[in-house]
């Protein structure tokens, strides 16, 4: 009969009666003699592997990797494994499957593939091949972690040729970088020029465009303006008109009266002159009369001339007097 005590970092598996049982961690517990126990560690664990595997090109190349892991299943990890003889049965299973899946990688791949996707196609191919058997055939383990830390070289010539090929890349690759640097700030600098031109030119035409709403604004106020006063203006326009037409149709009036009233008078002043002109003769009758009668006023008439030159002289006076009666009197 023992007394085993198991501390927090493993698992007591006890075997009694043809079953297993886990007692967990942490835990003091008496083992008689018909019984069997396991202490499973629980803590993860660490598997280190390294190989030299030449690459497809013939560069013989070092490779160094880890694995940690952890116990899932204690009750069926204990079932696969001996925790009680040597606990490096895991580690060297773990170790061997991943060596055997990197050689067939690497053989299929070139130095420069070999240590480009060190972390990317060599790391994903260990860790899924252990994951299929682990899962497949049920370990009671969990893979943590795997990773392929380093590659390098083996032979030293050719390490040195390529460190010297990686150098004069390296080199080559900076003064590429200074070059697209300065090409990247010329190409920035040309584009901030053009930007800010461009800001330029856009805030020209926002400003007159402004310019141009302003105008169209106020023509706008201008064109309602006038709508508004076309009407009053048309209005005075027409009464102007209106007034002048009334003013000229009475100047006409005043014309047209004025013409009549100098008609009438003229009219007036032609009847009495007519009258003063047919009222002339009968007014003179008398004074030629008397003018006649003192011419011949104490005179002796006697007609003896022979060629009768007063009495025809006489003859035509009367005749003229008798002409401007009759006319007179019509």
């Amino acid at each position: 009969m023992i007394k085993l005590s198991v501390g927090t970092n493993e698992f007591l598996i006890i075997g009694k009666r043809g079953k297993l049982h886990n007692y967990g961690s942490a835990i003091t517990k008496i083992i008689f003699p018909w019984e069997i126990y396991h202490c499973i560690p629980a803590t993860k664990q660490e598997v280190s592997f390294e190989l030299t595997q030449e690459s497809q090109d013939g560069i013989p190349l070092r490779f160094k990797g880890i694995i940690i892991f952890r116990i899932q299943d204690p009750l069926t990890a204990c079932k696969f494994f001996d925790f009680n003889k040597n606990q490096n049965d895991i580690h060297q299973l773990l170790k061997n499957i991943a060596m055997g899946e990197l050689r067939a990688i690497v053989s299929y791949k070139s130095m420069k593939e070999c240590i480009e996707e060190r972390k990317t196609t060599l790391t994903k191919g260990i860790w899924n091949e252990l994951n299929i058997i682990i899962e497949n055939e049920n370990w009671g383990i969990h893979i943590e972690m795997c990773q392929v830390a380093q590659v390098y070289i083996v032979d030293e010539n050719i390490r040195q040729q390529l460190e010297s090929s990686v150098r004069n890349q390296i080199h080559q690759d900076s003064e590429l970088s200074n070059i697209q640097t300065k090409t990247t700030i010329e190409k920035a600098k040309l584009l901030s020029d053009k930007e800010v031109q461009i800001q330029n030119n856009l805030n020209q035409k926002n400003n007159i465009q402004l310019i141009l709403d302003l105008f169209q604004k106020e023509k706008e106020a201008e064109q309602n303006k006038m709508e508004i006063s076309l009407p009053i203006e048309n209005l005075r326009i027409t009464n102007n008109l209106q007034l002048a037409k009334n003013e000229n149709l009475l100047l006409r009036t005043q014309l047209s009266n004025e013409k009549i009233k100098n008609e009438i008078d003229f009219i007036s002043k032609i009847s009495a002159h007519k009258l003063k002109m047919e009222a002339l003769p009968i007014e003179q009758r008398t004074k030629i009369a008397e003018s006649l009668s003192n011419l011949f006023n104490g005179t002796n008439l006697s007609i003896f001339d022979t060629e009768n030159n007063v009495i025809g002289w006489i003859e035509v006076l009367f005749s003229k007097l008798l002409t401007m009666n009759t006319g007179s009197k019509n």
